[in-house]
């Protein structure tokens, strides 16, 4: 706005002359208006500056050196929710491969269960075949014994054999008797000796072919053992296997946790870094603006009261006007 100052005295085409109390009243009039126009300007400048701090402040709360904070802060709880939900699949994901952990525990249990019973069956049969090694040796020592008792009746019947012929020799019978006594005895001691040799070798044989069946029936009992107890070992390391193979999955799978967990306390930590941080700029500038505004409206109240003064000042000047004009008509 401009101003003009006015400048007020006697009218050199009127001819009037004002005493001095009027010239005095006239300049204080005169300096006043000065003081007020010089006023008044100086808070249009200032109201001008606090404007432009307004509106630069308030450019400054949606982007501080060309960024979006409204879009950022919006950006950074999306943020946080993705890795919220993240943690969460992590988490159901972990439950699923403890909750299979746990079924493949059960299941080895199992499976130890049935070899620890396989493992009492195999050495059940371990001492059934040691029952029948022992038996076979006690068969063994019985078809020895048998062996020597047949040797022992063989030497026994010799010495019969050789005291029949001593007594023989001293009986003096007649030779043709001597004869046929001789072949009669023959005849029952080879009866005798095939009679023995019959029954010891169908006791050999029977003893030979129970230790056979024995034998047969232990090696076929073991090899179903060893069978059984091969395919076990075999479902063990199969087992082992899986169990290695899923707790390697598992491990992988806590690392991954770990380091998704990490990363979200992280990028929680820098979310709440970056929020107190923008919470500062923003309550900074929300104080900023808050400031310039009571400022604003300080002036603003000032601008209002010179506005008075200015009417008033006005009014007395069209006041001393009338004045003058009614002086210069006389």
């Amino acid at each position: 706005s401009s101003y003009t100052t006015y400048s007020y005295g006697p009218s050199p085409s009127a001819g009037v002359n004002f005493n001095a109390t009027e010239k005095v009243e006239m300049q204080g009039l005169n300096d006043r208006l000065g003081r007020y126009i010089a006023k008044v300007r100086s808070l249009e400048e200032a109201n001008r500056q606090l404007q432009i701090k307004i509106n630069e402040a308030s450019a400054e709360v949606v982007q501080d050196d060309g960024i979006d904070w409204a879009a950022e802060l919006t950006a950074a709880r999306e943020a946080l929710l993705a890795a919220n939900l993240d943690r969460a699949r992590v988490e159901i994901a972990r439950d699923s491969v403890l909750l299979e952990v746990n079924q493949w525990r059960e299941k080895i249990e199992g499976v130890m269960e049935q070899r620890a019973a396989l493992e009492d069956e195999v050495n059940m049969l371990k001492r059934e075949q040691e029952e029948l090694a022992m038996e076979k040796v006690d068969l063994e020592g019985q078809i020895e014994g048998a062996q020597g008792e047949l040797d022992f009746l063989k030497q026994i019947h010799k010495q019969e054999v050789a005291e029949l012929k001593e007594r023989i020799k001293a009986s003096g019978n007649v030779e043709i008797e001597m004869k046929m006594e001789t072949v009669d005895l023959n005849a029952a001691l080879k009866a005798i000796r095939e009679q023995y040799e019959e029954i010891a070798r169908r006791n050999r044989a029977d003893v030979e072919k129970a230790f056979q069946d024995k034998v047969s029936a232990v090696k076929v009992e073991q090899a179903q053992s060893n069978e059984a107890l091969t395919l076990v070992k075999s479902e063990i390391n199969e087992i082992r296997r899986t169990l290695t193979g899923l707790q390697a999955e598992l491990e992988a799978l806590k690392a991954q946790q770990a380091a998704i967990l990490d990363s979200i306390a992280c990028a929680e930590r820098d979310n709440a870094m970056a929020m107190e941080a923008k919470m500062e700029i923003i309550s900074s500038l929300t104080g900023e603006v808050a400031r310039l505004k009571s400022d604003m409206e300080r002036v603003l109240k000032e601008y209002g009261e010179l506005m008075n003064i200015k009417l008033a000042l006005e009014s007395e000047i069209n006041q001393y006007n009338s004045l003058l004009s009614g002086e210069e008509t006389r």
